[in-house]
Protein backbone atom coordinates (compact mmCIF):
# COMPACT_ATOMS: atom_id res chain seq x y z
CA UNK A 1 0.00 0.00 0.00
CA UNK A 2 0.88 3.49 -0.25
CA UNK A 3 2.25 5.87 2.85
CA UNK A 4 0.17 8.13 4.27
CA UNK A 5 1.34 11.58 3.90
CA UNK A 6 4.10 12.19 6.95
CA UNK A 7 5.87 15.02 5.53
CA UNK A 8 6.48 18.88 6.64
CA UNK A 9 3.83 19.89 4.45
CA UNK A 10 0.82 18.67 6.90
CA UNK A 11 2.22 20.49 10.22
CA UNK A 12 3.40 23.59 7.51
CA UNK A 13 0.49 25.64 9.10
CA UNK A 14 1.55 25.06 12.69
CA UNK A 15 4.78 27.08 12.09
CA UNK A 16 2.09 30.22 10.52
CA UNK A 17 0.79 29.58 13.93
CA UNK A 18 3.62 30.33 15.70
CA UNK A 19 5.27 32.98 13.67
CA UNK A 20 1.53 35.00 13.64
CA UNK A 21 1.07 34.56 17.53
CA UNK A 22 2.42 35.44 21.20
CA UNK A 23 3.46 32.82 23.89
CA UNK A 24 3.12 31.21 26.75
CA UNK A 25 0.28 28.86 24.89
CA UNK A 26 -2.33 26.99 27.02
CA UNK A 27 -2.76 23.59 25.04
CA UNK A 28 -5.94 21.75 25.61
CA UNK A 29 -7.93 18.89 24.30
CA UNK A 30 -11.79 18.51 25.07
CA UNK A 31 -13.70 15.24 25.03
CA UNK A 32 -16.53 15.85 22.44
CA UNK A 33 -18.15 12.83 21.70
CA UNK A 34 -21.83 12.77 20.01
CA UNK A 35 -22.70 9.32 20.85
CA UNK A 36 -24.02 10.71 24.37
CA UNK A 37 -27.09 12.34 26.05
CA UNK A 38 -26.82 15.82 25.51
CA UNK A 39 -22.87 16.22 23.76
CA UNK A 40 -23.90 20.43 23.46
CA UNK A 41 -24.14 20.28 26.96
CA UNK A 42 -21.07 18.12 27.99
CA UNK A 43 -18.84 20.28 26.08
CA UNK A 44 -19.63 23.31 27.14
CA UNK A 45 -19.50 22.08 30.76
CA UNK A 46 -15.68 20.21 30.13
CA UNK A 47 -14.81 23.61 28.14
CA UNK A 48 -16.24 25.87 31.26
CA UNK A 49 -14.76 23.37 33.62
CA UNK A 50 -11.15 24.22 32.36
CA UNK A 51 -11.92 28.30 31.54
CA UNK A 52 -12.94 28.38 35.55
CA UNK A 53 -9.62 27.66 36.33
CA UNK A 54 -7.71 29.78 33.97
CA UNK A 55 -10.16 32.74 34.29
CA UNK A 56 -7.91 34.64 36.90
CA UNK A 57 -4.67 33.89 34.75
CA UNK A 58 -5.13 34.21 30.48
CA UNK A 59 -6.01 37.14 28.96
CA UNK A 60 -9.84 37.49 28.82
CA UNK A 61 -10.22 38.89 25.12
CA UNK A 62 -8.39 35.11 24.13
CA UNK A 63 -10.78 32.92 26.09
CA UNK A 64 -13.88 35.06 25.03
CA UNK A 65 -12.42 34.23 21.30
CA UNK A 66 -12.40 30.52 22.34
CA UNK A 67 -16.10 30.96 23.54
CA UNK A 68 -16.96 32.09 20.03
CA UNK A 69 -15.09 29.24 18.02
CA UNK A 70 -16.28 26.39 20.35
CA UNK A 71 -20.38 27.36 19.44
CA UNK A 72 -19.39 27.82 15.83
CA UNK A 73 -17.27 24.13 16.20
CA UNK A 74 -19.69 22.37 17.57
CA UNK A 75 -19.21 18.98 18.84
CA UNK A 76 -20.34 16.35 15.55
CA UNK A 77 -16.59 16.52 13.76
CA UNK A 78 -14.99 14.59 15.99
CA UNK A 79 -14.50 12.91 19.36
CA UNK A 80 -12.66 15.70 20.80
CA UNK A 81 -11.09 19.16 20.28
CA UNK A 82 -7.49 20.09 20.39
CA UNK A 83 -7.54 24.49 21.19
CA UNK A 84 -4.14 25.93 21.38
CA UNK A 85 -4.44 29.28 23.26
CA UNK A 86 -2.27 32.13 22.53
CA UNK A 87 -1.19 34.65 25.04
CA UNK A 88 -1.68 37.20 21.64
CA UNK A 89 -3.67 36.16 19.05
CA UNK A 90 -6.17 33.65 17.20
CA UNK A 91 -6.81 30.44 19.27
CA UNK A 92 -6.19 27.17 17.25
CA UNK A 93 -9.32 24.94 17.52
CA UNK A 94 -9.20 21.52 15.48
CA UNK A 95 -11.35 18.33 15.74
CA UNK A 96 -9.62 15.23 16.58
CA UNK A 97 -10.58 11.27 15.96
CA UNK A 98 -10.46 9.88 19.75
CA UNK A 99 -11.79 11.10 22.87
CA UNK A 100 -8.98 11.14 26.69
CA UNK A 101 -11.89 10.65 28.16
CA UNK A 102 -11.67 13.52 30.13
CA UNK A 103 -10.17 17.16 29.58
CA UNK A 104 -6.58 17.64 29.45
CA UNK A 105 -4.51 20.59 29.42
CA UNK A 106 -0.42 21.80 29.71
CA UNK A 107 0.94 25.02 30.04
CA UNK A 108 4.42 26.64 28.26
CA UNK A 109 6.16 28.76 26.23
CA UNK A 110 5.41 26.48 23.10
CA UNK A 111 2.34 24.72 22.36
CA UNK A 112 1.91 20.94 22.48
CA UNK A 113 0.92 20.29 19.17
CA UNK A 114 1.27 16.35 19.36
CA UNK A 115 -2.37 15.40 19.58
CA UNK A 116 -2.78 17.67 16.09
CA UNK A 117 -0.19 16.08 14.56
CA UNK A 118 -1.25 12.40 15.23
CA UNK A 119 -4.43 13.21 14.47
CA UNK A 120 -3.26 14.38 11.06
CA UNK A 121 -1.49 11.70 10.15
CA UNK A 122 -4.13 9.22 10.96
CA UNK A 123 -6.35 10.74 8.78
CA UNK A 124 -5.94 8.65 5.54
CA UNK A 125 -7.41 10.24 1.95
CA UNK A 126 -9.71 7.27 1.13
CA UNK A 127 -13.05 6.54 -1.29
CA UNK A 128 -15.73 4.49 -0.64
CA UNK A 129 -17.46 3.11 -3.48
CA UNK A 130 -20.64 1.60 -3.20
CA UNK A 131 -21.63 0.06 -6.50
CA UNK A 132 -23.78 -2.26 -8.09
CA UNK A 133 -24.37 -3.50 -12.03
CA UNK A 134 -26.18 -0.02 -13.45
CA UNK A 135 -23.52 2.38 -11.69
CA UNK A 136 -22.17 3.28 -8.04
CA UNK A 137 -21.81 6.10 -5.58
CA UNK A 138 -18.28 7.07 -5.27
CA UNK A 139 -17.41 9.38 -1.99
CA UNK A 140 -13.83 10.56 -1.11
CA UNK A 141 -13.24 10.99 2.70
CA UNK A 142 -10.73 12.72 4.55
CA UNK A 143 -11.01 11.52 7.81
CA UNK A 144 -14.54 11.69 8.70
CA UNK A 145 -14.48 14.58 6.58
CA UNK A 146 -16.34 14.65 2.64
CA UNK A 147 -14.01 15.68 -0.13
CA UNK A 148 -15.82 15.10 -2.89
CA UNK A 149 -18.53 12.81 -4.81
CA UNK A 150 -19.30 11.30 -7.95
CA UNK A 151 -22.29 9.47 -9.50
CA UNK A 152 -22.25 7.43 -12.19
CA UNK A 153 -25.54 6.06 -13.71
CA UNK A 154 -24.88 2.99 -16.33
CA UNK A 155 -27.07 1.54 -19.11
CA UNK A 156 -29.68 -0.59 -17.29
CA UNK A 157 -30.63 -1.95 -21.07
CA UNK A 158 -30.31 -5.94 -20.92
CA UNK A 159 -28.85 -5.66 -17.54
CA UNK A 160 -30.53 -8.77 -16.23
CA UNK A 161 -29.43 -12.21 -18.10
CA UNK A 162 -33.06 -13.22 -18.75
CA UNK A 163 -33.99 -16.78 -20.05
CA UNK A 164 -36.06 -15.71 -23.40
CA UNK A 165 -35.27 -19.24 -24.73
CA UNK A 166 -35.02 -20.73 -28.38
CA UNK A 167 -31.83 -19.06 -30.29
CA UNK A 168 -31.90 -15.95 -28.34
CA UNK A 169 -30.88 -16.91 -24.90
CA UNK A 170 -26.66 -17.17 -25.48
CA UNK A 171 -27.22 -13.45 -27.79
CA UNK A 172 -29.24 -11.65 -23.99
CA UNK A 173 -26.90 -13.63 -21.71
CA UNK A 174 -24.28 -12.09 -23.57
CA UNK A 175 -25.85 -8.53 -24.02
CA UNK A 176 -26.47 -8.71 -20.52
CA UNK A 177 -22.60 -9.31 -19.77
CA UNK A 178 -21.48 -6.85 -22.04
CA UNK A 179 -23.37 -4.21 -20.45
CA UNK A 180 -22.57 -5.03 -16.49
CA UNK A 181 -18.62 -4.92 -18.04
CA UNK A 182 -19.43 -1.27 -19.55
CA UNK A 183 -20.51 -0.05 -16.48
CA UNK A 184 -18.23 -1.43 -14.47
CA UNK A 185 -15.10 -0.16 -16.46
CA UNK A 186 -17.63 3.46 -16.05
CA UNK A 187 -17.60 3.24 -12.70
CA UNK A 188 -13.88 2.19 -12.37
CA UNK A 189 -12.61 5.66 -14.74
CA UNK A 190 -14.60 7.42 -12.29
CA UNK A 191 -12.93 5.84 -9.48
CA UNK A 192 -9.72 6.50 -10.44
CA UNK A 193 -10.16 9.73 -11.48
CA UNK A 194 -11.54 10.72 -7.75
CA UNK A 195 -8.72 8.70 -6.40
CA UNK A 196 -6.07 10.71 -8.31
CA UNK A 197 -7.62 14.02 -7.15
CA UNK A 198 -7.37 13.51 -3.52
CA UNK A 199 -4.73 11.11 -3.31
CA UNK A 200 -6.39 8.37 -2.02
CA UNK A 201 -4.49 5.43 0.28
CA UNK A 202 -7.64 3.55 0.56
CA UNK A 203 -10.24 2.65 -1.97
CA UNK A 204 -13.01 0.61 -0.05
CA UNK A 205 -15.78 -1.55 -2.58
CA UNK A 206 -19.12 -1.90 -1.08
CA UNK A 207 -22.17 -3.55 -3.20
CA UNK A 208 -23.61 -6.56 -4.58
CA UNK A 209 -20.84 -9.87 -4.74
CA UNK A 210 -20.76 -9.84 -8.36
CA UNK A 211 -20.12 -6.24 -8.85
CA UNK A 212 -17.76 -5.94 -6.06
CA UNK A 213 -16.00 -8.36 -7.62
CA UNK A 214 -15.99 -6.95 -10.74
CA UNK A 215 -14.93 -3.84 -9.94
CA UNK A 216 -12.17 -4.72 -7.74
CA UNK A 217 -10.92 -6.88 -10.79
CA UNK A 218 -10.93 -3.87 -12.80
CA UNK A 219 -9.27 -1.41 -10.23
CA UNK A 220 -6.51 -4.02 -10.07
CA UNK A 221 -5.62 -4.09 -13.54
CA UNK A 222 -5.19 -0.34 -13.87
CA UNK A 223 -2.81 -0.65 -10.54
CA UNK A 224 -4.86 0.27 -7.87
CA UNK A 225 -4.93 -3.00 -6.23
CA UNK A 226 -3.08 -2.94 -3.56
CA UNK A 227 -4.73 0.05 -2.49
CA UNK A 228 -8.55 -1.63 -3.24
CA UNK A 229 -10.58 -4.19 -0.86
CA UNK A 230 -13.90 -5.44 -1.06
CA UNK A 231 -15.78 -4.70 2.28
CA UNK A 232 -18.03 -7.45 4.12
CA UNK A 233 -20.46 -4.92 5.56
CA UNK A 234 -23.74 -3.95 4.01
CA UNK A 235 -25.03 -1.71 6.40
CA UNK A 236 -23.84 2.33 6.85
CA UNK A 237 -22.74 1.56 10.05
CA UNK A 238 -21.03 -1.37 9.22
CA UNK A 239 -19.50 -0.30 6.45
CA UNK A 240 -18.39 2.87 8.38
CA UNK A 241 -16.88 0.56 11.37
CA UNK A 242 -14.73 -1.72 8.25
CA UNK A 243 -13.35 1.70 6.62
CA UNK A 244 -12.05 2.72 10.13
CA UNK A 245 -10.74 -0.42 10.74
CA UNK A 246 -9.36 -0.17 7.32
CA UNK A 247 -7.72 3.15 7.72
CA UNK A 248 -5.70 2.28 10.88
CA UNK A 249 -4.40 -0.32 9.29
CA UNK A 250 -2.88 2.47 6.50
CA UNK A 251 -1.63 4.20 9.27
CA UNK A 252 -0.11 1.13 11.66
CA UNK A 253 1.06 -0.05 8.41
CA UNK A 254 3.15 3.19 7.94
CA UNK A 255 4.59 3.15 11.18
CA UNK A 256 5.84 -0.12 11.58
CA UNK A 257 8.13 0.56 8.17
CA UNK A 258 9.14 3.81 10.15
CA UNK A 259 9.96 1.89 12.50
CA UNK A 260 12.11 -0.64 10.60
CA UNK A 261 13.66 2.67 8.49
CA UNK A 262 14.94 4.06 11.82
CA UNK A 263 16.21 0.62 13.15
CA UNK A 264 18.16 0.35 10.10
CA UNK A 265 18.94 3.68 9.92
CA UNK A 266 20.65 3.83 13.66
CA UNK A 267 22.83 0.98 12.29
CA UNK A 268 24.32 2.79 9.87
CA UNK A 269 24.18 6.51 12.04
CA UNK A 270 22.11 8.60 9.75
CA UNK A 271 19.67 8.42 13.03
CA UNK A 272 19.63 8.70 16.54
CA UNK A 273 17.78 7.60 19.54
CA UNK A 274 19.33 9.66 21.73
CA UNK A 275 17.77 12.95 22.89
CA UNK A 276 20.56 15.02 23.42
CA UNK A 277 22.01 13.88 19.76
CA UNK A 278 18.59 14.87 18.77
CA UNK A 279 18.91 18.41 20.21
CA UNK A 280 22.54 19.08 19.03
CA UNK A 281 21.26 17.84 14.84
CA UNK A 282 18.37 20.10 15.46
CA UNK A 283 20.92 22.97 16.74
CA UNK A 284 22.71 22.26 13.48
CA UNK A 285 19.89 22.41 11.27
CA UNK A 286 20.39 18.14 10.35
CA UNK A 287 17.04 16.74 11.23
CA UNK A 288 15.07 15.25 8.36
CA UNK A 289 12.31 13.80 10.23
CA UNK A 290 11.55 13.91 14.41
CA UNK A 291 9.78 10.79 15.43
CA UNK A 292 8.22 12.02 18.77
CA UNK A 293 6.20 9.82 21.65
CA UNK A 294 3.98 11.60 23.56
CA UNK A 295 1.46 11.07 26.20
CA UNK A 296 1.87 14.60 27.85
CA UNK A 297 2.78 12.93 31.10
CA UNK A 298 6.93 13.58 30.24
CA UNK A 299 7.63 17.22 31.16
CA UNK A 300 10.95 17.12 30.95
CA UNK A 301 12.00 20.48 30.54
CA UNK A 302 14.89 21.74 27.66
CA UNK A 303 17.49 23.11 29.85
CA UNK A 304 19.71 24.19 26.99
CA UNK A 305 19.68 26.36 24.30
CA UNK A 306 18.00 25.18 21.09
CA UNK A 307 16.71 27.54 18.54
CA UNK A 308 16.67 30.55 20.59
CA UNK A 309 13.45 28.58 22.22
CA UNK A 310 13.48 29.36 26.29
CA UNK A 311 15.04 27.07 27.76
CA UNK A 312 11.83 26.32 30.44
CA UNK A 313 10.37 24.71 27.27
CA UNK A 314 9.17 21.09 27.36
CA UNK A 315 11.67 19.20 25.36
CA UNK A 316 9.33 17.42 23.38
CA UNK A 317 7.59 20.79 22.40
CA UNK A 318 10.93 22.94 22.24
CA UNK A 319 11.98 19.98 19.71
CA UNK A 320 8.93 19.99 17.68
CA UNK A 321 9.36 23.83 17.44
CA UNK A 322 12.68 23.29 16.18
CA UNK A 323 11.92 20.62 13.47
CA UNK A 324 9.18 23.11 12.28
CA UNK A 325 11.31 25.69 11.55
CA UNK A 326 13.59 24.14 9.70
CA UNK A 327 11.44 22.63 7.36
CA UNK A 328 11.54 18.82 8.77
CA UNK A 329 8.58 16.62 8.94
CA UNK A 330 7.05 15.51 12.73
CA UNK A 331 5.97 12.10 12.92
CA UNK A 332 4.34 11.19 16.32
CA UNK A 333 5.03 7.18 17.06
CA UNK A 334 3.95 4.68 19.98
CA UNK A 335 7.04 3.82 22.36
CA UNK A 336 9.20 1.26 19.87
CA UNK A 337 11.53 -1.18 20.43
CA UNK A 338 14.04 1.32 18.54
CA UNK A 339 12.72 4.50 20.70
CA UNK A 340 11.72 3.80 24.18
CA UNK A 341 12.36 7.36 24.48
CA UNK A 342 10.76 10.69 23.84
CA UNK A 343 12.70 11.81 20.68
CA UNK A 344 14.28 10.51 18.02
CA UNK A 345 15.35 11.69 14.44
CA UNK A 346 16.55 10.51 11.08
CA UNK A 347 19.26 13.12 10.03
CA UNK A 348 19.62 14.21 6.51
CA UNK A 349 23.40 14.12 7.05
Amino acid sequence: MKAPNLDADVTRDLQEFLDSTTGPYLSIVLPTRSDVPHPDARLDTAWQRVRGDYVDRWPGAQLQQVDEMLASAGHDGGDSIALVIPTAGRPLVEHLAGSPGTARTMQGPIPAFTPIIEHRQRTIAHLVVDCDKAGADIIAFDGGHTLAADHVDGDELHIHRGHPGGWSQRRFQQRAENTWESNISDVADATQRLATEVGALLIAVAGPTRAQSMLVRELGERSLGDITTALDAGSPEGIADEVVTLTDDVHARAIARISKDFRERCAQDTATADPNQVLDALDAGRVETLLVSDDWSDTTALGRSLADLPETSRMIDAAIAATLRSGGAVVVVPRLATLDVAIGAFLRW
